[in-house]
């Protein structure tokens, strides 16, 4: 699946100096346009109507960071649930495999361990796409292996009872959950969502940054103070939606520890 925005391509302080630099530019250029209104004289019906303005500039930008910072934190929280969901669906899977004959026990377990071992997305399978598509890749090998494998359960039995049928349906609950982390993981805010919440706080800075000029003083330490603080909020707008290589990553512990649970399970057979 190809990333939705070109703001997930690159690190995340590439971003945060982005935003940084658009929003600073946005509050210079409405000063020295403020400074101009000045020189003309013309300054008290330039300041009330752009005080009407700004009061609807920041009310429009304080509804769509709650939107968006709302929207990204269920996405998080929507990926960390499909992380467990997964786990307990292999773990489920595997318990269940103990119920077939062998050698379709040993064969079943085993390929939902290595299975599992390729669901960890480590550092190194993030540096680029490329290399994501082929731990993906390795993952639906594995994956394309353990139905024709539940089905030789049945082939091995003389038919497909309640215990080949809870089997194949744990497979399948695998399967279903490989689709939902694989949806949650690469789920995204759209790019026009990301330009429209940039172009509404640069609006804002701006026409405050003009309300100072026309004021005639250059008092714009408090307003690049707020232009860091809205900058650091849409970063960690996107940091949300960067699950595995941005600052607030989703915990792989749960497949860590049922991986080390399945493989001292498999020792004794081994």
């Amino acid at each position: 699946m190809e990333q939705t925005s070109f703001l997930y391509q690159y690190p995340i302080w590439v971003s945060g100096l982005l935003f940084q630099a658009v929003l600073l530019a946005a509050l210079g250029i409405g000063f020295l346009i403020g400074r101009q209104i000045l020189k003309s004289k013309k300054t008290r019906v330039h300041r009330s109507r752009s005080d009407v303005v700004l009061t609807g500039m920041f009310a429009l930008l304080g509804l769509i960071l709650a939107f968006t910072y709302a929207f990204s934190l269920s996405r998080a929280d929507a990926r960390k649930q499909a992380v467990m969901e997964e786990v307990n669906a292999i773990d489920t899977a595997f318990l269940r495999a103990d119920m077939a004959p062998e050698p379709v026990r040993q064969e079943l377990k085993t390929l939902l361990l290595e299975y599992e071992k390729t669901r960890v997305i480590s550092n190194d399978d993030l540096k680029d796409r490329a290399t994501l598509r082929l731990s993906l890749k390795r993952s639906l090998e594995i994956q394309g292996k353990l139905w024709p494998t539940a089905l030789k359960s049945i082939a091995a039995g003389s038919s497909a009872g309640p215990t080949e049928i809870s089997i194949l349906h744990s497979i399948n609950a695998v399967l279903d959950a490989h689709t939902r982390r694989v949806v949650n993981g690469f789920d995204q805010l759209p790019t026009a969502v990301l330009m429209l919440m940039l172009m509404i706080a640069s609006g804002a800075l701006g026409i405050a940054g003009y309300n100072s000029g026309v004021a005639g003083h250059e008092d714009r330490w408090g307003l690049r103070v707020l232009s860091l603080l809205l900058a650091i909020v849409m970063v960690l707008i996107i940091d949300f939606d960067r699950s595995h290589a941005g600052f607030v990553r989703v915990d792989q512990q749960p497949l860590i520890d049922s991986i080390n649970s399945m493989e001292s399970q498999l020792k004794p057979t081994g």
